[in-house]
């Protein structure tokens, strides 16, 4: 070929390459621009919430060939009944930044199969009473085709036809031999796929108490496809009801597809002083474990926690009175499973026991033992259902069960068992403080044994206003209006002997 046929050639194909190069920055530039306007965030939306069942709102997506998919300021919000949301409710879910890097290669052959995950900020609020408006509807059974009536044979009419006798096989005949087993098919591997999250804060909180339990600065790096590696979990804080509960923490987490082990390990914590702010809190060590597959089938998650026999040597119960607690031996177990997107199957088991449980305060000169202190409780169907709870004691003796619905509702009975001289001075108490409603009459009832009285206590209602039965019959109390009784009693009491001790302790100069 000439060179003067060659260079109109050239430049065909060089503008070609050119209006290619101008076609893709073009329909780069378009897609990135539609998602930005409200049509395509609209589309982002609408794509979200078919596959999550969630409200969602988003501000704004981009995409490139270095970067991946980056969607800002996502958030999303439970989908209530009407009557279900009398408060505005904090998104579910919220975050600054998620970016999403996929396989480009595999993706233009139509696979979806993703390099990295990562959210920046995310923020997880999730009521505690409304879990059973996050979990997925149970899909319905497969209809069951009916069976198909087969025709009837015709009657025979007159004589049966004779039937020859089938020949038997000749015993020379050898057996046919059996091919061997095929070799088990080897599976494909799978390409590796972070999930990576950064500064997150994760919040359970109680529409009905207002309290909330708080993990913050959580990171995690943890792989969701590949081959056996090892991730982690880290967070900066725990708080309970604004308490640290916990300070920063790593765990190791082991992935060998398709499941997070997450090994037995201790991990410290301190329970805080709820009455006393500033006091002294309690530390505690237990062992954790569990293991998750995020693509498990019914049961996907199992958890269990162990608290060795350890001591308690004081812990403050009431800021007036001064009463105080310490144990010499407590000992507790907790065992959780089940789909951790549908928490109706969730199922957990706990049990606590101790013993030698002392109640006493220095300030009033009053000293209790519970010589066994026992606690069984579980978890089914949203409910905490404890079948077993006592302290007991020869002196006082506190059994009672019940249960508690995550929605709020609580119904629960307590005995309570005391010898005549304790019953007496619990008797003044109930009347002094009007938690009986000022009825006279004995608090306590007689048992068949002249050594015991006791007194039943029967608990109904909707938390925080649990309704008590404390007197005569249908005489209910809010349980907030008893405790608020019960210390204002107790303040005044140790108004009037602090007095009484005043001239005893101070030295005269």
């Amino acid at each position: 070929m000439s060179r003067e046929k060659s260079q109109p050639l050239l430049r065909w194909l060089v503008r070609g390459i050119l209006a290619g190069l101008l076609l893709i920055v073009l329909l780069f530039a378009a897609s990135n621009i539609f998602l930005a306007t409200p049509p395509g965030r609209k589309f982002l939306q609408s794509n979200l919430e078919r596959r999550s069942g969630i409200r969602w709102q988003v501000s704004g997506a981009s995409w490139s060939p270095w970067n991946g998919v980056t969607v800002k300021n996502l958030a999303g919000h439970l989908k209530l009944p009407p009557d279900a949301q009398a408060q505005p409710l904090p998104p579910l879910l919220a975050l600054k930044e998620a970016r999403l890097k996929p396989y480009w290669k595999d993706l233009l052959r139509g696979k979806k199969l993703f390099r990295e995950a990562n959210l920046v900020g995310p923020e997880l609020n999730v009521p505690v009473e409304l879990l059973f408006v996050v979990q997925p509807t149970t899909p319905a059974p497969p209809v069951q085709p009916a069976p198909v009536e087969q025709p009837k044979p015709p009657e025979q009419t007159g004589k049966p036809k004779p039937t020859k006798p089938r020949p038997k096989p000749s015993p020379t005949q050898k057996p046919k031999p059996v091919p061997p087993p095929k070799p088990p098919l080897r599976e494909p591997d799978e390409k590796r796929f972070w999930l990576r999250v950064r500064d997150a804060k994760v919040r359970f909180y109680s529409l009905k108490i207002g309290q909330s339990l708080e993990v913050k600065g959580l990171n995690l790096d943890l792989p969701l496809a590949g081959p056996a590696t090892n991730g982690s979990i880290a967070w900066k804080e725990v708080a309970l009801a604004g308490q640290s509960v916990a300070g920063a923490h790593t765990l190791p987490i082991e992935w060998k597809r398709p499941v997070w082990k997450l090994a037995n390990q201790d991990l410290a914590l301190t329970l805080p002083s709820y009455v006393d702010p500033g006091g002294k809190g309690l530390p505690f060590t237990v062992r954790v474990g569990g293991a998750f597959a995020p693509r498990g089938g019914k049961k996907d998650f199992r958890f269990n926690a162990s608290l060795s026999s350890q001591a308690i040597p004081d812990y403050l119960l009431h800021q007036n009175s001064q009463f105080h607690l310490r144990c010499p031996e407590v000992a507790a177990t907790l065992s959780a499973s089940g789909r951790l997107t549908n928490p109706d199957s969730w199922i957990a088991d706990c049990n606590l026991g101790a013993r030698e449980v002392e109640v006493y305060s220095e300030l009033r000169g009053q000293h209790l033992v519970f010589d066994t202190a026992h606690a069984r409780m579980g978890l089914r169907r949203m409910t905490l259902i404890a079948p077993d709870l006592s302290l007991r004691s020869e002196r006082l003796s506190l059994m009672g069960n019940g249960q508690f619905h995550l929605g709020g509702y609580v119904l629960a009975v307590m005995r309570i068992v005391a010898d005549p001289e304790l019953a007496d001075r619990l008797t003044r108490v109930a009347i002094g403080s009007f938690v009986s409603g000022g009825w006279t009459r004995r608090w306590f009832q007689p048992l068949e044994t002249p050594d015991r009285l006791y007194r039943d206590l029967h608990f109904e209602g909707f938390a925080p206003n649990v309704a008590v039965n404390t007197g005569r019959k249908g005489e209910f109390i809010p349980l907030p209006t008893i405790v608020q009784h019960l210390q204002n009693f107790t303040a005044r009491e140790v108004a009037e002997e602090l007095p009484a001790r005043a001239p005893e302790e101070i030295e005269t100069p």
